[in-house]
């Protein structure tokens, strides 16, 4: 009963505050700050060094105090990375294919920033009890193989940073194409 009633407080405080959500200046931001993306060790597979014909499925599905969303992201190699997006922002309730969104093009340095946030999820990202809890999972196809990851955040702290972008930037790159 104390978790419920501490994750609706921290949903009422995000809530009641959007200004200070959208700077960043809010009690979550402080609780849940963005890891250093540059600790963590780049390992293979990574998206910057996809080869031709290889790919990599990327799903990832949030559930928060509000509902959930899902997102399906196919990328594939070589650079610039090709990335077709699908998603919606309430959770499935089937099996139904996710509605296509749009594509976007990751140049290298981009794609190195996404390796850096699978590195931190490859790590185990902290179990903070945020309101938001996140599995990603990717399932690559590589020449010298096919191999399948799983993580869950609970951290609420991925973030675009100099070094990392997030999954939930690319789905809105996609879902803004006009936008950088």
């Amino acid at each position: 009963m104390r978790q419920v009633l501490l994750t609706l407080a921290i949903c009422l405080v995000v809530v009641s505050q959007p200004s200070a959500v959208e700077t960043g200046d809010d009690l979550v931001a402080k609780a849940f700050p963005p890891p250093d993306y540059l600790t963590f060790r780049l390992v293979p597979p990574l998206v910057s060094q996809l080869k031709r014909g290889e790919t990599v499925d990327i799903r990832i599905s949030t559930r928060h105090c509000f509902g959930g969303n899902v997102y399906s992201l196919h990328v594939s190699g070589p650079g610039p990375i090709a990335v077709l997006v699908r998603g919606q922002d309430t959770l499935p309730s089937g099996v139904n294919e996710l509605p296509f969104i749009g594509s976007v093009t990751l140049d290298s340095s981009d794609a190195v920033r996404l390796d850096r946030v699978l590195a931190f999820y490859r790590a185990g990202p902290p179990a903070w009890n945020c309101t938001a809890s996140s599995h990603i999972s990717a399932s690559w196809k590589l020449t010298s193989g096919a191999k399948t990851e799983e993580w869950f955040d609970e951290s609420c702290s991925v973030s675009d940073t100099e070094s990392s972008l997030s999954l939930f930037s690319i789905v809105n790159r996609a879902n803004r194409p006009d936008e950088p």
